[in-house]
């Protein structure tokens, strides 16, 4: 394993983090939309007498990011009957207090 591929692995897990970040960016205002964030892992070392030496990086996952407390207590109750159905007023205000809850979690 030479030194431009353990740099090359570290590129393309960047980059690939870089692309989540764009989509967290690119749907921030979507409804219902939870947060993703990428983790990185060690690819398998080599050993060289007594030495490890590693092999550069890969990206282990994409974990989705969410505040479970907050999507239980806006999320509108299930209603397992046809004959009453929620009124659209009573879920465009659970969307709009997810949202609001969501962007004031997310502010430093």
């Amino acid at each position: 394993m030479s030194l431009l591929n353990i740099g090359m692995s570290g590129l393309a897990a960047g980059q690939s983090a870089l692309m989540t970040t764009g989509n967290n960016i690119a749907n921030a205002d979507t409804a219902g939309y939870s947060r993703q964030q990428t983790v990185q892992g060690t690819k398998a070392s080599n050993q060289f007498g007594n030495v490890y030496i590693g092999t550069g990086t890969t990206l282990a996952d994409v974990r989705r990011v969410y505040n479970s407390y907050l999507m239980r207590s806006c999320r509108p109750p299930l209603r397992l009957t046809a004959t009453r159905l929620p009124t659209p007023g009573r879920s465009a205000r659970s969307i709009s207090c997810c949202r609001t809850a969501a962007l004031a979690s997310m502010a430093p």
